[in-house]
């Protein structure tokens, strides 16, 4: 089985629910031997800094994760181990080839090839749940959203752009609603997208989207 294939099948687990913890590190060691092979101008074109021989940056939501290749682990801005999922995340970046011929503009998530399938989790676990956090109220989407430095766009009820990394923009739209229908919201993706992760990846993408958005400070 070749490693896009297995960690597909890995990260397939995780959002069946079948043991996560044991599937995430799988993956997450796969993935870090995979980046050990790739060459450091490859990975520039993604956005990556080299802070040494063994050491890489990439920007995330404003913050930035760092790959210690020497240790074999992703840590965050505060020198922890990250999280397996945004460590499987960071990785699976730095393993992608964007094609530089895909077109502009920006797709929904059912837009996405082989994205059917996980309908039902992408809502409860994405937008069930930012709608109940981040997402209750306009005033708590706008606080929620310039903390990870959104950029406001002037589309929906309120709207914002993050660079979740430097090549991955996602637009978040949030709808008020009314006395008979709630507030909705929906999640755009650049097109090319299609071209860094797959469907498996966007979902965990925005599900720490949300999570990072939710989040106490």
């Amino acid at each position: 089985m070749t490693y896009k294939a297995k960690t597909r099948e890995l990260i397939e687990a995780v959002l069946r629910g079948d043991s996560p913890q044991k599937n995430y590190r799988q993956a997450y060691e796969l993935a870090l031997a995979e980046v050990h092979k790739t060459p450091l101008a490859v990975l520039e074109r993604l956005g990556v800094v080299s802070e040494s021989a063994e050491r890489l940056s990439v920007a995330v939501l404003g913050g930035s994760f760092h790959v210690d290749l020497a240790a074999g682990v992703v840590k965050d801005d505060s020198g922890q181990e990250a999280r397996l999922a945004w460590g499987i995340l960071v990785l699976h970046y730095l393993l992608s080839r964007p094609s530089e011929q895909l077109a502009e503009g920006f797709i929904s998530f059912m837009d996405i090839p082989d994205a059917r399938g996980y309908e039902k989790p992408y809502r409860g676990r994405v937008i069930e749940r930012f709608l109940h956090t981040a997402g209750r109220d306009e005033a708590a989407f706008r606080v929620a959203a310039k903390r990870l430095d959104g950029k406001e766009i002037d589309q929906a009820d309120a709207a914002y752009e993050f660079a979740v990394f430097p090549r991955v923009r996602v637009q978040l739209l949030w709808y008020r609603g009314d006395k008979e229908i709630d507030p909705g919201a929906s999640f755009l993706y650049e097109k090319q997208i299609v071209g860094i992760f797959c469907v498996e990846d966007i979902v965990v993408m925005s599900e720490l989207l949300v999570g990072a958005l939710s989040a106490k400070h």
